[in-house]
């Protein structure tokens, strides 16, 4: 199924992006291969198709140099406190078998997050808002509703507004 039709080194997108392709690559045909010589082969068949599309020898010299130093036991192991929360929630056992320290991470408990439609033309209404719910807070007169609202970290975001472009288009 695969075409190997990866991006053409020439095309219009940054070098950066272009250059990490090939690593991006080689490094899940390293955690996918458990077999070693089905893993040199297949980092050698990649490395063809991106001569094909172009890419630089010494891109790919140096790409392929540094994918030969990986452990793939060490790429193995889960990271970030998405996943090894979702891990010791419905697979602990992986996170015990790899012994992995959970990380202290802040969590989103004592976040609120509200929503506001976004208006491009007013360039400090989020700091307008947060200020005034903060000022709201101040002066509520509920003394445990003022420390349970004073313990809240206010996240605030926008969404795109509809128009009547955009309403007539969903159809």
């Amino acid at each position: 199924m695969s075409k190997h039709l990866y991006l053409h080194y020439n095309s219009n997108h940054t070098k950066s992006l272009l250059n990490s392709i090939p690593y991006s690559q080689g490094l899940r045909i390293i955690k996918i291969c458990s077999n070693e010589n089905d893993r040199k082969n297949k980092l050698l068949d990649l490395m063809s198709q991106f001569k094909i599309r172009n890419y630089p020898r010494n891109i790919l010299s140096e790409v392929s140099n540094k994918l030969s130093s990986l452990n793939r036991e060490q790429l193995l192991i889960p990271n970030g406190h998405n996943i090894i929360n979702y891990l010791q929630r419905f697979n602990p056992e992986i996170v015990n078998r790899y012994d992995i320290r959970i990380p202290n991470v802040k969590t989103n408990e004592n976040r609120v997050f509200i929503v506001f439609p976004f208006y491009n033309n007013i360039p400090t209404l989020k700091s307008t808002i947060i200020n005034k719910i903060r000022i709201l807070i101040e002066d509520c007169n509920v003394e445990n509703v003022k420390a349970c609202a004073q313990s809240f970290e206010i996240v605030l975001s926008f969404k795109k507004t509809n128009s009547i472009g955009t309403l007539l288009n969903n159809k």
